[in-house]
């Protein structure tokens, strides 16, 4: 009877967590990559961690220190039967993946709430449950066409701080439409000025003008300069 009433104070307890992420920091991305469900599409439950799966977890020796299970989709750390909410990010309207913030050899570092040492886990046994880590860049480059800036950011002519200003692009307004190319943390992009920020939900939205350049999506650290809205208007 515990074990019932302690799985619905989770639950509970996951729910409330994920309503906060979405509305308070949906538009954060954060780390330096993603660690999602091997599928050509990715919109759908697909992303979410395996439900009834497990992988271990490890301290920054490489020692196995706990796992990580799932409760309706949501990964939670278990170390020492201490059970932590792991950082998370979603990214489509049914979608949810675990955050990276290194990648060293073949593991990756995670964090975890109330968890203030490193933890790991390694690809091999991403693999075997399915998961499979994307940098932010080749993220948007496969998944997410359109973002948003999250920060003023210059439209250049080429991929370097040097290349000639061609706009500046730093609001709701602007819509970054990637091409397909990509070099380092630059990626060649159609870019929108609407006149206003409402262009994203099926109002004929009024396009003020329209650019063409490079716009550098990825800060120095690896994490995003940009932003997208993960369930739609």
């Amino acid at each position: 009877m515990k074990i019932k009433y302690l799985n619905i104070i989770i639950t509970f307890l996951l729910f409330s967590v994920e309503i906060n992420s979405v509305s308070g920091n949906e538009r954060k991305q954060e780390g330096i990559g993603i660690l999602i469900e091997k599928h050509d599409d990715y919109l759908g439950e697909k992303l979410h961690f395996p439900e009834n799966s497990s992988i271990d977890v490890y301290n920054s020796k490489h020692k196995i220190i706990g796992k990580i299970n799932s409760i309706k989709f949501r990964p939670i750390l278990n170390i020492n039967n201490q059970k932590s909410f792991i950082n998370t990010e979603m990214i489509a309207y049914d979608g949810i993946a675990i955050i990276f913030y290194l990648n060293n050899e073949n593991f990756y570092e995670i964090k975890a709430e109330n968890i203030n040492y490193s933890i790991w886990v390694k690809n091999s046994d991403l693999a075997k449950i399915g998961l499979e880590p994307y940098l932010w860049i080749n993220f948007f480059k496969k998944f997410q066409k359109h973002l948003y800036p999250l920060t003023p950011l210059n439209l250049r002519s080429a991929p370097q701080n040097t290349g000639d200003k061609i706009a500046l692009v730093k609001d709701e307004r602007f819509e970054i439409i990637l091409t397909g190319k990509i070099k380092n943390n630059w990626a060649q992009a159609n870019i929108r000025e609407y006149v206003n920020n409402e262009q994203d939900c099926g109002l004929n939205p009024k396009v003020l003008k329209e650019y063409t350049g490079w716009i550098k999506i990825i800060d120095d650290n690896g994490t995003p300069n940009v932003w997208f809205y993960p369930k739609g208007c």
